[in-house]
């Protein structure tokens, strides 16, 4: 059975490709029917005034799409909110700073060296996926179709462009514009990577393997990230990087970075297996979604003899969803200043309640799907540097929820789907935006060379739960080994949690050097 809003974006995408000729004939996205109305509250106003989300517009002046919607910046400095710490994982890559280990800094600690590093990370910035691009542009055409003029908040639709040009080739692909491009995103954080970790670079002889599975966001992210780590020449150059591709496929069984389409059960389970996260957000949505759509609505006006237009619920998800995505391709979205602070506190709890009974802590699959690559790196860790320097490895979003789930940390218990929890550890926006990525690092300290792991996500030190007696709030190497293997008996075996056929592989085997 198709999950709603699965079965919502495939008639929404049947209507955009066959009937979408008002966004996409000639290659032109453009709503040419829909008409402003006075009064007019302008965007900077609602921007600056209602939400005050900043930093509103891109961070480098020198930067343009000729499509953005700029307001002009303001004359006083707006409260420190920053949008991009709320947009549920739909945004541009942010560093990690709720729960990161105060004062904590990037280089090792004193008197330690890294001699190992291990990345699993999620692809870069991307345009919408076709289903969810299929339910933003459904929701525009249907504006569209009901030739409405537009006053106050909802004015800049009267000229406003669909930031999506061209769905075929541009849906599910990394943005290369503006400055979040995926494209930059993925190559300045190879860049950073460089910069961090030049003395493993340098001590590493040969070729190094990367990895990733088979999307072409996930490849294309991986050879950006490649050529800012090792340069241009990185597939071709001795002592450069080999990308290996791992399939998506179901066949891999353990052996896998996508254990979310390998696990037989999770996918095949209605009740508690892949579709939870998506049934959970539901619910928290109909407590705020509603209000919003009433308030909107208003601004709306129907020519007389007509039907009154009304935004649905999901309508209401779906613009707040260009927000972000606009914001990765053009800088910036008009669709920002449409919601309250509260307003787009509760989209991100919603995105974090899906992410938490999807593939997270919420999901009885998901700590044994995020043990596959724990373990496999745990046996690095413990091997040493004489099994590699460095393993970076790229996929989705859901595997990296589950690892984070497997490790036990920004856990809750539960989160609750009919009141907002603002003291909740579990915040994606700030550990799975796009580009998202966890780094764990064996340091050794001190004359003698003591072991042990550094946990690092997006650039914030975080403490393992009960083992952070090292240096810098890192784990023992020894104490490492056991905090995983107690993790391992609170998970369960994934071959035996997800239903695996005798002759599939029960681990990742293709992680080594």
């Amino acid at each position: 059975m198709l999950a709603p809003r699965t079965a919502l974006a495939i008639s929404a995408l049947v209507s955009t490709f066959f009937f979408g000729t008002l966004f996409y004939a000639y290659g032109s996205p453009s709503l040419p029917s829909l008409r402003a109305s006075k009064p007019y509250i302008s965007p900077e106003k609602v921007a600056y005034d209602s939400t005050s989300p900043w930093p509103w517009t891109a961070p480098f002046s020198s930067w343009f799409h000729p499509h953005a919607h700029l307001p002009k910046p303001p004359k006083s400095k707006p409260e420190q909110w920053n949008l991009l710490y709320h947009l549920g994982g739909n945004g541009p890559w942010v560093p990690l700073i709720h729960h990161a280990v105060p004062y904590s800094s990037l280089a090792p600690p004193e008197s330690c060296e890294a001699t190992q590093v291990h990345m699993l990370a999620r692809h870069h910035e991307r345009y919408p996926t076709f289903s969810a691009g299929g339910n933003m542009a459904g929701a525009m055409q249907r504006l569209a179709a009901a030739n409405a003029t537009f006053s106050g908040p909802l004015r800049f639709l009267s000229n406003y462009t669909f930031f999506v040009d061209d769905p075929e080739s541009q849906y599910e692909q990394l943005t290369s514009t503006g400055p979040y491009a995926g494209t930059l995103g993925a190559f300045t954080e190879g860049v950073r990577f460089r910069t961090r970790y030049r003395g493993l670079l340098d001590a590493t002889e040969g070729t190094t393997k990367i990895w990733s599975s088979q999307s072409d966001r996930v490849e294309d992210t991986a050879k950006y990230f490649a050529t800012g780590f090792w340069g241009l020449g990185w597939e071709k150059d001795e002592g450069g990087a080999k990308l290996v591709i791992i399939s998506e496929g179901e066949e891999r069984g353990g052996d896998t970075l996508t254990p979310t389409n390998t696990c037989v059960r999770f996918n095949e389970d209605a009740e508690e297996g892949h579709d939870l996260g998506e049934h959970k957000q539901l619910e928290f949505e109909a407590t705020y979604d509603p209000s919003i759509a009433e308030r909107l609505s208003k601004f709306v006006h129907i020519p007389k003899g007509q039907k009154k237009f009304s935004f649905t619920p999901d309508e209401i998800f779906f613009m707040q969803g260009i927000c972000g995505f606009e914001t990765t391709v053009r800088g910036t979205s008009p669709f920002c200043a449409l919601f309250s602070h509260s307003e787009w506190l509760d989209f991100e709890y919603g995105r974090d309640v899906m992410h938490f009974y999807r593939s997270g802590p919420g999901n009885k699959y998901g700590k044994a799907m995020g043990m596959l690559w724990l373990n496999a790196t745990a046996g690095l860790l413990q091997e040493g540097p004489q099994a590699g320097r460095l393993f970076f490895s790229f996929t989705h979003d859901t595997s990296l929820a589950a690892l984070i789930a497997a490790l036990g940390v920004l856990e809750d218990s539960d989160l609750s789907t009919k009141a907002r929890n603002d003291s909740r550890h579990w915040r994606m926006s700030q550990a799975l935006p796009m580009g998202g990525r966890l780094t764990l690092e064996r340091l050794e300290c001190g004359t003698d060379g003591d072991a042990y792991v550094r946990l690092n996500i997006n650039d914030g030190i975080l403490a393992l739960p009960g083992c952070d007696s090292g240096p810098g709030a890192s784990c023992p190497l020894d104490e490492f080994i056991g905090y995983v293997a107690q993790k391992q008996n609170v998970a369960g075996v994934f071959g035996e949690a997800c239903g695996l056929s005798d002759d599939m592989a029960k681990g990742i085997e293709f992680l080594h050097q």
